[in-house]
């Protein structure tokens, strides 16, 4: 069986650069 891998994604289209940097760091902080 296949192993389950689950991520996050945050495109550039859909949010401010700042916002981008504080989402990629929450993300990072819970795992």
């Amino acid at each position: 069986m296949a192993e389950l891998k689950l991520g996050y994604k945050a495109s550039a289209e859909q949010f401010a650069p700042r916002e981008l940097v504080e989402l990629a760091v929450a993300a990072e902080a819970h795992g």
